[in-house]
């Protein structure tokens, strides 16, 4: 075993810390998407997401993938289903990319606008299932609720980034 190609590839070994920060990641996801789930395109999940991406890098994709398949898990799998594979983890990928801005003014513009397009990426969905034209009338008919959708996550970012954010930091440097 010792000369198993795994043993020289130097893989990163998962610490007790890192699965229980990937535990509490998942619990906060989801509990923030319970919490606000009365609430039409008005949810903490955006903000969560672009936070992991942003502290814990990388190994917040984990997280998005368990998120994910919990969710899955919880919920009757539905075209919301596809959509979550694509639009989570892109919005994961995306925070990691900008992950040394540290601005308000950047992350809530961000945010607002992942979830002003937030309704045209869950259209693509429907180019393949029911064609263009269901997949744009879909988007237009959701316009309003992608406005709240935007305007919420830019609020949401604008009141809780720099409190959050510190707490991250702090935790994270330990």
């Amino acid at each position: 075993m010792k000369d198993h190609p795994m043993n020289k590839a130097d893989a990163k070994k998962y610490t007790t810390r890192d699965l229980a920060e990937l535990g509490m990641m998942v619990a906060a996801l989801e509990a923030g998407k319970l919490a606000l789930s009365s609430l039409p395109n008005v949810e903490i999940v955006t903000f969560l997401i672009i936070m992991f991406a942003a502290i814990y890098g990388l190994k917040s994709m984990i997280a998005v993938v368990v998120f994910i398949s919990v969710e899955c898990l919880l919920w009757p799998v539905n075209l919301w289903t596809i959509m979550y594979l694509y639009i989570w983890p892109l919005l994961a990928a995306l925070s990691y990319l900008f992950r040394k801005q540290s601005s308000v003014w950047f992350w809530s513009a961000f945010s607002a606008l992942y979830g002003f397009c937030f309704g045209g990426l869950c259209a693509i969905v429907y180019i393949f299932t029911s064609g263009i034209q269901t997949a744009v009338a879909w988007w237009i008919a959701g316009i309003p609720f992608d406005l709240i959708h935007g305007f919420s996550n830019c609020v949401i970012m604008m009141v809780l980034y720099r409190p959050i954010r510190k707490v991250f930091k702090y935790y994270n440097s330990k």
